[in-house]
């Protein structure tokens, strides 16, 4: 026919089937559901691995958490940098005399 009354989609055949044979619908359920279930199990090896140690459910490990955990890190590891050149600045002025600018310390600017 080639109109939009007669066209009979996938939406209509399930509902027919689904009002037509429900006990074939549960079956088909069912049996799909177990069936992968089963599968799920074959794969783990037949063991389900329960985790007992009640820290690992209290830390959060999310990618929000590794990138903050990164940034705390490398601004810590900056600062260790900085501290660590301030003094060797310092060192080098008293063995040669000579006052060298850091950048980071108040002086008149040349």
């Amino acid at each position: 026919k080639g109109t939009a009354e007669g066209f009979r989609g996938p939406f209509w055949w399930w509902l027919w089937f689904l009002t037509r044979c429900p006990c074939l619908v549960l079956l088909l359920g069912l049996s799909t559901s177990l069936t992968l279930s089963i599968l799920g199990f074959a794969a783990s090896g037949y063991t389900i691995h329960i985790d007992m140690d009640i820290e690992n459910y209290m830390s959060a490990d999310s990618e929000v958490m590794r990138v903050d955990t990164a940034v705390s890190r490398a601004v810590e590891e900056t600062k260790e940098l900085r501290k660590a050149y301030r003094n060797d600045a310092n060192s080098s002025r008293r063995l040669t005399g000579k006052a060298r600018r850091t950048g980071d310390e108040p002086g008149p600017t040349q």
